[in-house]
């Protein structure tokens, strides 16, 4: 409301003031006016009409933008804030926008007005807001990888997951394994660069690595022991049994491989176990020995089978033998161990292959009485890297005639087999086969004179094996021993 104040003017008149200002609301200054009545009156009198000045001065109003983040590579979001002050009829509007920039790091949030004409009316606080780029997650991954030992390291390969930009991020992976390095892990690092553009300084980086992982190389293994031991006495019933192999690899330090020989009794007992160092003979050829405890068990002899096989920095498949250990000088009694070559005259459907090896051991005696049967037989043959295994468990019958070194034996026996390259790995063939050996032991004429035939049959009477058969007289035939020794007593 504008006032103002009349002098001179009579009450009985009744004069009264109108006030008016010039119009208009932008902020400045206008002239306030009086405007008299009745006019009637105002002839009776000489009026001064003064003004007096109206002002308009600037509303206070605010503008604030809100804080805003982002991550690296991110597109910005949309920004926003807060307007104060400002009259609705005004339509006054804020656009909002950050310092440019688009690496990790903080940037201010400003904002400008609109319209611009009626701005001026106000007392405008411009606030301002800070903008966050935070870092973005870089994965790196990196593949495992194997190899045998000996050999030259694989590729070493892996990925960058999460690179914005186009960012040239790049990755190299190493490893500390060398050729030589032995059987075991070893760590796979990647070690990453950016081109010195300081790209990397954007992300957060995970990079766990990989490992990789020496596998033990093949190599071949051949034991190459005795075969038949007889304890120092008649009264000693065990004997220091010497276990050797020869061992070849294709390269690598031959040293680094180990020999474990495994004697298990054909009786059942618990098998004695040792592990050898390899001397090297040449750059890829070596020889390993360890000796154990042969007992002659219960029937004044016993046979074992010993299974070879790799360790250390090589492996591959396992060779057996059979090692007989026994009294001397027994009488009713057959010993001894050793191994046919096989030729193309075997048969059967657990006929080995040509040229491979099926070992016997076997000491059968009559006990003091004369009426029992003592000892045990053991055989084993080849096919690939299957290994057939018959073990005696009844023994039925021994015909001996020592004066021309001849003998036959016939028992029950079970089999079982298993793969040379996982010998702990053993499945059952079932029972009740038939053995028969057939043997002459050749005086005084050294090892590999001594001959041998096997032949066994399953427990419906099938023949499944003959050593040499003779398609003639439809038996199997006796052949010189490939080493070892029999003895006919």
């Amino acid at each position: 409301m504008t006032t103002g104040t009349l002098t001179g003017f009579l009450a009985g008149d009744g004069v009264t003031a109108t006030y008016s200002r010039t119009a208009g609301e932008m902020v400045g200054a206008y002239t306030i006016s009086a405007t008299l009545s009745p006019a009637g009156v105002l002839g009776n009198y000489y009026i001064t009409y003064n003004t007096a000045s109206f002002t308009i001065t600037r509303k206070a109003a605010s503008v604030t933008p809100a804080a805003a983040s982002k991550t690296y590579g991110d597109a910005d979001p949309i920004l926003t804030g807060t307007l104060t002050g400002f009259l609705a009829s005004d339509s006054v509007t804020a656009t909002y926008s950050r310092t440019a920039g688009e690496k990790v790091g903080t940037y201010t949030i400003s904002a400008g007005l609109n319209p611009g004409g009626v701005l001026g009316n106000y007392a405008i606080t411009y606030g301002t807001a800070t903008f966050t780029i935070g870092k973005a997650a870089l994965i790196v991954t990196t593949d495992n990888r194997s190899k045998t030992y000996y050999s030259p390291n694989p590729p070493l390969t892996g990925s960058i997951i999460g690179i914005k930009f186009s960012d040239t991020i790049t990755a190299t992976w190493s490893t500390t394994a060398t050729l030589t390095n032995a059987v075991g892990t070893y760590p796979i690092t990647a070690a990453l660069g950016d081109n010195g553009s300081g790209k990397l300084a954007n992300y957060t980086v995970t990079n766990p690595g990989g490992t990789l992982t020496v596998l033990a190389a093949n190599g071949t293994v051949t034991y190459t022991g005795l075969q038949d031991y007889t304890t120092a006495s008649s009264t000693s019933s065990t004997a220091a049994v010497s276990s050797s192999a020869y061992v070849s690899v294709p390269a690598g330090d031959i040293t680094t491989a180990k020999v474990v020989f495994t004697a298990t009794p054909i009786s059942g007992g618990a098998p004695q176990t040792c592990t050898a160092s390899v001397g090297a003979i040449s750059a890829t050829t070596g020889s390993a020995s360890c000796t154990w405890t042969g007992s002659v068990g219960t029937a004044g002899g016993q046979s074992y089978t010993v299974t070879v096989a790799l360790a250390g920095n090589y492996t591959g498949p396992s060779d057996q033998a059979t090692v007989n250990v026994h009294l001397p000088n027994q009488t009713n009694f057959i010993t001894g161990g050793g191994q046919l070559v096989l030729t193309s005259n075997q048969v059967g459907k657990f006929a080995g292959d040509v040229g491979s090896k099926a070992n016997l051991g076997l000491n059968v005696k009559y006990n003091k009485a004369g009426t029992n049967l003592q000892g045990n037989a053991n055989i084993i043959v080849r096919r690939g890297t299957t290994i057939f295994h018959f073990k005696s468990n009844v023994l039925l019958q021994l015909n001996v005639d020592a004066t021309k070194g001849a003998a036959t034996f016939t028992s029950k026996a079970t089999a079982e087999t298993w793969d040379a390259a996982t010998p702990t790995i053993i499945t059952s063939l079932g029972g009740n086969f038939t053995i028969q050996v057939q043997m002459h032991d050749v005086p005084n004429s050294g090892p590999a004179k001594d001959t041998l035939g096997i032949t066994i049959w399953d427990g419906s009477g099938a023949l499944v094996f003959s050593s040499y058969w003779d398609a003639i007289t439809k038996t199997t035939k006796e052949q010189p021993m490939g080493g070892g020794n029999l003895q006919v007593h």
